[in-house]
Order: structure tokens, then sequence, then C-alpha cells
């Protein structure tokens, strides 16, 4: 039996979706704070995209892990993964429709340390977006051929597009790797490309941002899940804004903080909360120092901008308590 792992690219794993919602219309009443999400560092001149994208967070395609430090052995026998005679069967991704799920086929050979995981990563043509693929045998397996159709979801407003396999990692259960650049797959696989094929709507702008306002100027560490949050009043007439974000830095940080704030109906017109976790960090001046809002088709606007934040909200610190 083999375990095959998913993991989402196009948008976020909440909300990405094979069918368009029926209250897509509707005004998100209420604020649903993804609580369990860690907060997210955004370093100095880093984008909160990028950051996320680091992370593995909501409203960004999932990175494939950095490869691992291979553990030190002299038996000669233990080889660094490899595959070969790779394929896509099933290379076309229809939006909406049920069942229309990318099949992968290629042969590896991992030593005697068994594979542990092959990871490949598809590319849009703009590059801003992947699709990663994971396959993983169960047992302790040195060699075999993978052949297996990959569940993923595709937003349901995704443009057509052309993926291109671009990057894949092979690691087995010592660590040892191997990694393929996109010259190498193409010699390796028969065609490198998945087709999106989308025939219904599509979008392909971010939400517009015209005002917010700071929903709590004061906030209280001795609450039980301390948050900043403001209001986001915005337009997406397509899809609707889902996901925001806003970045704060506490007093003293060289970094700032940012936590994923689902919506939970899309809004095509309206406002939209944001919201930052806080708990763990000190009382003090805080600074808002960026905010960023994704539809469901993971468009999304950013701006960091100092000068543009403080016009927006009107001031750009608040005040956290103990």
């Amino acid at each position: 039996m083999t375990r095959i792992l998913a993991s989402l690219a196009v948008v976020t794993a909440t909300l990405a979706a094979t069918a368009p919602a029926t209250v897509a219309r509707a005004q998100a009443p209420v604020l649903a704070l993804d609580a369990a999400s860690r907060m997210i560092k955004v370093m100095p001149g880093q984008s909160i995209q990028d950051a996320l994208r680091a992370a593995n967070m909501p409203g960004q395609h999932n990175a494939i892990p950095h490869p691992p430090a291979p553990h030190a052995h002299d038996d000669l026998r233990y080889v660094d993964p490899t595959i070969a005679n790779g394929s896509l069967p099933a290379s076309t991704l229809v939006v909406g429709k049920a069942g229309s799920f990318p099949t992968v086929k290629f042969d590896y050979t991992a030593g005697n340390a068994g594979l542990e995981t092959v990871y490949l990563q598809f590319v849009s043509s703009n590059g801003k977006n992947s699709l990663t693929l994971q396959f993983s045998p169960s047992g302790h397996v040195v060699k075999g051929t993978a052949d297996f159709t990959q569940p993923i979801g595709i937003a349901y407003y995704s443009k057509p597009d052309t993926y291109t396999l671009n990057y894949a990692l092979a690691i087995d259960y010592i660590g040892q790797y191997t990694e393929y650049s996109q010259a190498q797959l193409a010699q390796i696989f028969q065609t490198t490309a998945l087709h999106v094929v989308n025939t219904g709507p599509v979008d392909a702008t971010p939400p517009v941002v015209s005002a917010a306002k700071i929903d709590t100027p004061t906030v209280s560490l001795s609450d039980p899940l301390p948050a900043f949050q403001v209001s986001l009043t915005a337009t997406d007439d397509v899809s609707g804004a889902s996901l925001a974000y806003v970045e704060v830095r506490p007093p003293g940080f060289p970094y700032s903080f940012v936590t994923p704030t689902i919506s939970p109906l899309p809004v095509l017109s309206g406002t939209v909360p944001a919201s930052t976790i806080l708990a763990g960090l000190p009382a003090g001046k805080y600074t808002i120092t960026g905010y960023a809002l994704c539809d469901v088709a993971n468009n999304c606007a950013e701006d960091q901008n100092a000068d543009d934040l403080k016009a927006l909200f009107g001031t750009t610190t608040f005040k956290v308590t103990e």
C-alpha cells in the first residue's frame, strides 16, 4: 500500500474549493481567527507573502522543505536516492470537475536506507504559484515504481495556466538526498507540464482596499487570546476577499508578526477583519507595519509603506497592556 501526502499550493488549504460558495456574495459578519496558527515572523525587507511562503502558511503555495543534513555512515551500500523514467499519464486538471487530478509515475532507487519521500514542485507560468506533490512508500522500500494520482485542490476561480515541473527532491531515511533541476527533470520525464483548464469564471485581480480602521486601539495581554484587530474595507468583484493579515511590530523588536485571519464567507464588498495574536509578546507601544488581503483565487493585495499605512489607518501605533 502506498501512502500519498497531498500538498495544496495554489490557495489556502481551508478555502481552496472546486465549486463556488452559494453564499459568496454575503458580507462576512464575524471574525474567524485561525487561533491554531502560530505567529509568523516577517523580517526586515521581507514581504508578508514571502514570509508566509517560507513558513508554509495559508495564502501561499507550500514550499518544499530544505534538504536535511545527512547522517554520517561508513557503509558504501547506502547511496543517495534517485528517480528515473518519469511520466505524467494524466496531466490536465479541470477546475470544478470531481476527480480531475494529476497522475505521476516514476522509478526510484534508495539503497539500503530506503526511500522516505519524493517531492515534485510544479510552478505556474508567472512563477508566483506552485503545486507540490509528495510520494512516500509504506514501509522500508529500497527500489520500486511510484504510480499514483495526487488529490490536490485548485481554486474554482483559477485562471487557465500551465505549471512546469521545475524542482524535485528525493530523501531517504538517513537524510541522504538528491535534488533535481528543471533541466534535469526534462531529461527524466516525458513531459513536465501540468495543464489547468477552467471554463468557468476566472479571477486574476487582487482585492482593492479603500479604507481601514483599528478595532482594538488597546490590547490586554491578560485576555484569554490577546489579539490586535483591524477592519479592512475592500471590494473583490469575482471570488471575494477571504484571508487577511495585519503585520505588527512589538517595541524593541527588529521584526514583525502576522497571523492568518479567515473570513467565514468571501466578501465581495464590505469589511474584512484582520487580526494578529500577541500572546507571549511584551506590553508597550506597537507599530502596524503592513497588511495583506487575499481573495479565494489567491490574488493578494499587500502594502508595507509607512506613509500609505498612516493614511489608511489614521495612525500606525496601538497600545498593549499587561
